[in-house]
């Protein structure tokens, strides 16, 4: 192993061959995982102290793999091979004009052990700088996942604004049928609503609103897929096994639709985007930042052993201010526990690591 400006660096030496050439796997950032070649048949890792031995010729198609360890994530390949994603794919089309091609692996330490044995993405945005600061996951934080409770955020917006919720006190009476919550069986207004993430509430708003006056909303928010197809009281619902059903969002939609809603840039009422803010507001920390935010929880099964959880949140404090979305899928069956406040602990502790939330940063 050699050592190049602080990285480890894993030597790949190629045969003697005619139009080969030597191949560099770097590591580099706070994390740690392994860099791996990846073929049909195995998988090549190199170990902390040693790496892998192959060689490769014109045409061949270089498929290399990155493998975070615990507690860290896979952001982005650099270099000769370029991705966001784990795999990435080398092809050799001619002699390069150096020796030799290099690639590397950018590994992130991540705090929540609550995180492990998931897929999961998490991202943290600068209001005031007006960029991201964080960006952990690669292309999962591209991809759209079912919304779930975290549409209680934009519905809110829209039922202000088209006055079906007067205002935050507006009671809906509870239809009688039980669910397994004991805390939804009763009557709610808005902010009883969002605090306890009660389905039945939603469900009752969406047809009072029609289906081309929530199609406009959909569109001019420019939440997520926009697509609610599956049903105007559970598109947002179904399950992430369905793969592209449902109204879906991935996490930089997430992002950019809490960006527009507390900038006022909403094609809604200020009043209606201001009420939504109030409702969604969560807790203090014990330093003062304040939180608000929405949870949601959804089922890969019928058994509800794997789970997808989101938490969305906007935190500040003393003018600084920022956006956080976490979101993560089960990668086995057997987590106790719904996905949502799994998410919203996993954030808190993702801000504490970066000075944003616990007492004492």
């Amino acid at each position: 192993m050699r050592k190049l400006l602080g990285m480890c660096v894993f030597l790949v030496s190629l045969s003697a061959m005619a139009g080969s050439w030597e191949v560099l796997l770097l590591k580099d950032g706070t994390g740690k995982g392994k860099t791996c070649f990846s073929e049909e048949s195995a998988t090549s890792c190199g170990e902390d102290e040693s790496g892998s031995a192959m060689s490769f010729v014109l045409d061949d198609e270089v498929k290399i793999l990155a493998q975070p360890d615990q507690g860290s994530a896979f952001k982005e390949w650099r270099g000769d091979c370029e991705s966001r994603s784990p795999q990435c794919k080398l092809a050799i089309k001619k002699k390069p004009n150096r020796k030799p091609l290099e690639a590397t692996a950018v590994f992130e330490k991540v705090a929540p052990l609550s995180l492990s044995g998931t897929d999961f993405c998490f991202l943290l945005y600068d209001m005031k700088a007006d960029k991201f600061v964080k960006e952990i996951g690669g292309d999962r934080c591209k991809e759209r996942f079912p919304a779930c409770s975290t549409f209680k955020v934009p519905l809110a917006v829209m039922a202000f604004d088209a006055g079906i919720l007067k205002d935050e006190n507006v009671m809906l009476k509870w239809n009688g049928r039980k669910e397994s919550r004991e805390v939804v069986n009763r009557d709610h207004n808005a902010k009883t609503w969002m605090r306890d993430s009660v389905v039945w509430f939603s469900q009752r708003l969406t047809p009072l609103m029609g289906a081309k006056k929530f199609q406009k909303y959909l569109d001019g928010f420019d939440y997520g897929n926009r697509d609610f197809s599956q049903g105007i009281t559970t598109a947002w619902l179904v399950s992430p096994s369905e793969k592209e059903k449902g109204l879906r969002a991935s996490a930089y939609d997430q992002i950019a639709f809490m960006k527009k809603l507390w900038r006022d840039q909403l094609p809604a009422t200020a009043r209606a985007m201001k009420l939504t803010r109030e409702i969604t507001f969560l807790e203090a920390s014990p330093n003062g930042f304040k939180m608000s935010g929405k949870t949601g929880s959804g089922l890969y099964d019928k058994a509800g052993t794997r789970h997808l959880g989101w938490f969305i949140s906007h935190i500040e404090k003393d003018g600084r201010e920022y956006l956080a979305v976490v979101n993560f899928s089960d990668l086995e069956s057997g987590k106790k526990g719904y996905g949502g406040p799994r998410a919203k602990a996993a954030t808190k502790e993702l801000l504490t690591a970066e000075g944003l939330w616990a007492e004492g940063n």
